[in-house]
């Protein structure tokens, strides 16, 4: 313990760039999983916003109208 200790106190400057870099990387992760959950809802939000009782697909949709359901 008093050796790790005492190696953050000689090399605080290299451990201080690697707690940054976890800390921008642990930023970048929740930054796009917002902007991912934002933008699902922004291309499902027009078709719940729909007038409309009924659907009419191909039948080769082939599942991609996951956000209808």
């Amino acid at each position: 313990m008093r050796l790790g200790i005492r190696e953050l106190r000689h090399n605080w400057k290299k451990y201080l760039l690697v707690e940054i870099i976890v800390v921008l990387m642990m930023f970048m992760v929740l930054f796009l999983s917002g902007l991912v959950k934002g933008l699902g809802r922004a291309v499902s939000s027009g078709i719940d916003n729909m007038k409309a009782d009924t659907f009419i697909l191909k039948e080769d949709a082939e599942k991609q109208n996951s956000a209808i359901l």
